[in-house]
């Protein structure tokens, strides 16, 4: 069977969850099930997802199926003054330095 580097991905952000007393809101990146665990463990939490992300999915192909289908987890970024939304829109300030320790631990290894 072959190893998915996602289900890493989604074990690593797990993890991640459960080191944090509480989160007011989390931007995502779509990754599936991410979500869910986050509910799981907070429930009161509003879900973003990356807009950044949405955007660059949608110009492979438009789907409003898609866009409406995830329009409860969109809509919490205009809740928001403009400063907090400059931070939540995207999920990239969060992956840069994942990214990073994921390369540090390989090379560790």
């Amino acid at each position: 069977m072959a190893h998915d580097p996602s289900e890493d991905s989604l074990h690593e952000r797990q993890e991640v969850l459960q080191l944090l007393a509480d989160i007011l809101i989390a931007a995502v990146d779509g990754l599936k099930g991410f979500p869910e665990a986050n509910e799981a463990v907070y429930p009161k939490t509003q879900i973003q997802l990356c807009i950044v992300h949405l955007v660059r999915d949608s110009l492979r192909y438009v789907s409003w199926k898609e866009w409406r289908a995830n329009w409860a987890n969109l809509t919490p970024f205009f809740d928001y003054a403009p400063e907090i939304r400059k931070v939540i829109y995207t999920t990239n300030a969060i992956e840069a330095p994942n990214a990073q320790h994921r390369i540090q631990h390989v090379l560790a290894q």
